[in-house]
């Protein structure tokens, strides 16, 4: 058997995490009033209601070191283990992952950067459980994994930069916003797996339009809008997205509370996977 291990930051449903007895998750946590969380008991809301109520920056925590290896002492020394961690542009949960995998011992255990977070993590967990369940062995699995990773983008339209800012861990996007302040900037994750600022945009509408055209600017294998607390408008682009493409979209869903702390509310995410390139396509065969 192989398993898949992810982070929170990905949001499975309790529903979907149940079917797959080889799927597991670590946790990270949210300080609030110096308590840390785990994230799955707190809701985007609640990390805005308590900024709102304090004036406080939320902390955050990613999973320790013992807590991943307590997950991997948990599956037998024969299996698979295939790791998928937030972004290592905002997260350091990945190179943790990577520092257990490297202490392991184990013989099939890998983790992968997915360059992404929340639904973005789900297009390469529901790929991976799939192959896993098809049979697919483990090298050609991490084959597949590594090339969908090289093909998604991660683009959000913050309402306000408040959160960006106090956050700290946001590389460019926080030397830019002195310049950014007057404009609505378009944040991905660059090829660089960092944070970085895809377009500056004078109007909210604008900007969404922008960051819908980037998502359909090469075929689409996977397409998902992602939002913290702005439901109405996430499902007025996930519409206006699925009249574009013939792939089915993903239901929109929301981002966790660890996102939360550094994004802020109202935000809306698009995640894509494209499809390779017909060159990375016959180099990956």
């Amino acid at each position: 058997m192989i398993h898949v291990i992810c982070d929170t930051t990905a949001s499975l449903p309790e529903s979907y995490c149940k079917q797959y007895p080889n799927l597991h998750l670590v946790s990270l946590a949210v300080a609030l009033g110096g308590e840390y969380i785990p994230e799955g008991g707190l809701s985007a809301e609640d990390v805005v209601q308590f900024v709102e109520r304090t004036g406080e920056q939320p902390l955050t925590s990613q999973p320790s070191i013992g807590e991943v290896q307590e997950v991997v002492s948990q599956i037998p020394e024969t299996d698979g283990i295939i790791m998928i961690g937030v972004t290592g542009g905002v997260s350091g949960t990945i190179r943790t992952m990577q520092a257990v995998a490297a202490q392991s011992g184990r013989k099939q255990i890998v983790a992968l950067d997915s360059h992404t977070t929340a639904v973005g993590m789900r297009f390469l967990i529901d790929d991976a459980l799939q192959m896993i369940a098809d049979g697919v062995d483990f090298d050609s699995i991490v084959r597949a994994l590594e090339r969908s990773i090289r093909n998604i983008r991660t683009m959000f339209v913050p309402s306000t930069l408040r959160y960006l800012e106090r956050g700290g861990r946001i590389g460019k996007a926080a030397m830019l916003l002195g310049a950014l302040l007057k404009i609505n900037p378009i944040i991905y994750v660059n090829d660089e797996n960092q944070v970085d600022v895809l377009d500056k945009i004078r109007t909210t509408k604008k900007a969404y339009a922008r960051m819908m055209s980037e998502a359909l600017s090469r075929p689409v294998r996977k397409l998902a809008v992602v939002h913290l607390m702005g439901l109405k408008k996430a499902e007025e682009i996930s519409a206006e997205l699925q009249q574009q493409v013939d792939v089915p979209l993903y239901p929109v869903t929301t981002g966790s509370a660890s996102l939360t702390c550094h994004l802020g509310p109202d935000l809306i995410a698009i995640m894509v996977e494209w499809e390779p390139k017909e060159d990375e396509d016959v180099q990956s065969n």
